[in-house]
C-alpha cells in the first residue's frame, strides 16, 4: 500500500495548486533600465514594455499607487480585486519620454523611484547625449501624472544609510513636487539588519509609509510590516506566462508553473 501513497500525495498537490484560487494580496512589479541601446538581461526595450503593459491590462489588473495603498491601510478606501503596483527605476528622460506615453496609452498608473542624490549631476546617457537629472525634469515627471518616491542611494559611501535617507528626502523636497513617502532599499544590503540597526526608527521619524525591497511573494494586504514590502523584477527575458505568474504569485516561474493557468481567469 505504501508504494501508492507518494503518487496520491503528488496528485493532490497538483490538483490543489491548479484549482485553488490565488492567494489574496498585492503584487508589486519592478521595471529597471528601460533602453533600446543595449541588452543586459534586465533592461527592456520600449516595445517589450508596451507588450507587458498591454498584457497586464488584458488580464484584468488595475494599477494602483502607493497613495491608494496608504488610504487602504488607513481604512479610507478599498482596492480593486486585481490590484498591482508598477514601479520604475530608470533615467529621468526615459521615464518621461518612454514610460509615461505608454502608461497613458494603456490607461495605467505607476511609481517612479527617484535617486534624488543625483539631482543636478550629469549621470545618464540618453541616445548618446549626457542628460542632467535636474529639478525641471523631476517636475515634468510629476506633471505627467507619475507618482514619485524615494530611491535609496546604494552609493552612500561611508555615511550610514539613515543619513543618506535624510538627504534623499531633502533633495526631493527641494524640487517642490509632492511625492509618496515610500522608500526603495538600495540593492545588496541586508534589509533585516538595517531595520534592526535603527533604520526603522529613522523611517518612522521621516514619516515613511512603506519601504520596498527586491523579493518574491504576494504582499499580505494586512500590511503587517509596511517596511518590508516585496517587489519582483520584470526582465527582458520574461514571457507573457512569466508576467502572469509574477502578477498572480509575486515571483518568477518555477517548474510546476508550466502549462495553462486557471488562476488568472
Amino acid at each position: 500500500m505504501s508504494i501508492f501513497v507518494l503518487p496520491v500525495i503528488i496528485a493532490v498537490f497538483w490538483l490543489a495548486y491548479f484549482y485553488m484560487p490565488p492567494p489574496a494580496g498585492l503584487s508589486i512589479l519592478g521595471f529597471r533600465g528601460l533602453t533600446d541601446l543595449w541588452s543586459d538581461g534586465v533592461s527592456i526595450s520600449r516595445d517589450i514594455l508596451d507588450h507587458h503593459l498591454a498584457l497586464i491590462k488584458q488580464l484584468g489588473y488595475q494599477t494602483i499607487s502607493f497613495d491608494d495603498l496608504e488610504r487602504f491601510k488607513n481604512h479610507q478606501g478599498t482596492l480593486p480585486p486585481k490590484s498591482v503596483i508598477l514601479t520604475f527605476d530608470a533615467s529621468y528622460e526615459t521615464i518621461y519620454q518612454v514610460v509615461y506615453p505608454l502608461m497613458r496609452k494603456h490607461q495605467l498608473c505607476g511609481t517612479a523611484f527617484v535617486p534624488a542624490t543625483s539631482i543636478g549631476i550629469f549621470t545618464r546617457l540618453v541616445d548618446g547625449v549626457e542628460q542632467a537629472a535636474d529639478d525641471e525634469r523631476i517636475r515634468k515627471m510629476y506633471a505627467a501624472g507619475l507618482e514619485l518616491a524615494v530611491h535609496g542611494d546604494s552609493g552612500a559611501g561611508p555615511d550610514p544609510i539613515e543619513e543618506s535617507l535624510r538627504r534623499d528626502i531633502a533633495a526631493l523636497e527641494r524640487t517642490g513636487c509632492p511625492f509618496a513617502r515610500v522608500y526603495s532599499y538600495p540593492d545588496k544590503l541586508s534589509v533585516k539588519a538595517l531595520l534592526r540597526n535603527g533604520l526603522r526608527i529613522r523611517m518612522k521619524n521621516e514619516r515613511i509609509s512603506f519601504a520596498v525591497r527586491l523579493g518574491s511573494g504576494i504582499n499580505d494586504l494586512g500590511l503587517r510590516d509596511p517596511y518590508q514590502l516585496k517587489r519582483v523584477l520584470v526582465t527582458a527575458g520574461d514571457s507573457p506566462r512569466d508576467i502572469e505568474i509574477k502578477l498572480i504569485k509575486g515571483r518568477g516561474r518555477r517548474f510546476f508553473d508550466y502549462g495553462n493557468s486557471r488562476n488568472s481567469k
